[in-house]
């Protein structure tokens, strides 16, 4: 599951998280910035 790979990137936000998925397939949240 990705919410998995998010939570070891201490990444508290769901809907950005959804935003990143659509953007990136990995790893998006290092890449999100709201």
């Amino acid at each position: 599951w990705w919410r998995t790979i998010i939570n070891e990137q201490n990444v508290p936000l769901t809907n950005e998280i959804k935003v990143s998925i659509g953007g990136t397939t990995l790893y998006p949240s290092a890449n999100i910035n709201h």
